[in-house]
């Protein structure tokens, strides 16, 4: 589960947003389909300098705060009923953006240690060359 998750996140563009449905209970009466949301932070300070970044934290750079109010903006319609983030404080910060935008600023996201990027050890802060 843990590489799944990892290898998902590697994916994601930086301020884009994904959905997936499936159906909750396929032999249940109702089905009815959940859908996910994924979103990757939006631009730090480390990958403005090319650096390697996984564990290693850095703050949201005025770009990275803009994309991720253009996206609460756009997702403002969408009826989420939860979030979720890890516990970077990159993640954190752009998830507050997000539910700011959305008018949701009583909202405590749910902060899960397995939505951390991949730990990159002693490259960490490295050029990414």
């Amino acid at each position: 589960m843990k590489k799944w998750l990892v290898t998902l996140t590697l994916l994601l563009a930086c301020g884009s947003a994904w959905s997936i449905e499936k159906p909750v209970n396929a032999g249940a009466k109702q089905d009815k389909p959940v859908t996910l949301w994924f979103v990757r932070h939006g631009k730090t300070l480390l990958n403005t300098l090319d650096r390697v970044q996984g564990w290693a934290d850095s703050p949201l750079t005025d770009e990275g705060k803009q994309v991720a109010r253009y996206l609460g903006a756009g997702l403002k319609s969408v009826p989420f009923e939860d979030f979720y983030t890890s516990d970077a404080g990159r993640q954190r910060e752009t998830m507050q953006v997000i539910l700011q935008q959305t008018g949701r600023k009583a909202v405590r996201p749910t902060e899960l240690t397995g939505l951390r990027e991949v730990f990159f050890g002693s490259f960490e802060g490295s050029f990414n060359k």
